[in-house]
């Protein structure tokens, strides 16, 4: 691996700190890689986690149906489409 040095507030370093003594993390660049990965799954699937996508699918699948059929759905695409290509 390889070495890097970054400067943190005071209370970037606490919470560093407070992650590691939770246990949770091995070491502060346990935690520093941890929070890399984050950022790099958010900016791979437009600004969400993929925990985050998943709980969103899961609202949307546990939310009672509106009641419009998958034809109404695209019809209305259609209909958007088109007055947006005028």
């Amino acid at each position: 691996m390889v070495t890097m040095n970054v400067s943190l507030t005071p209370e970037m370093k606490s919470w560093v700190e407070e992650a590691v003594a939770s246990g949770r993390f091995a070491s502060a660049s346990d935690y520093v890689r941890h929070l890399l990965r984050l950022e790099r799954e958010r900016s791979e699937n437009m600004g969400y986690t993929l925990a985050e996508l998943r709980a969103e699918i899961q609202k949307g699948i546990d939310s009672p149906s509106s009641g419009v059929t998958l034809e109404e759905i695209f019809a209305e695409a259609r209909t958007r489409h088109e007055q947006a290509s005028e």
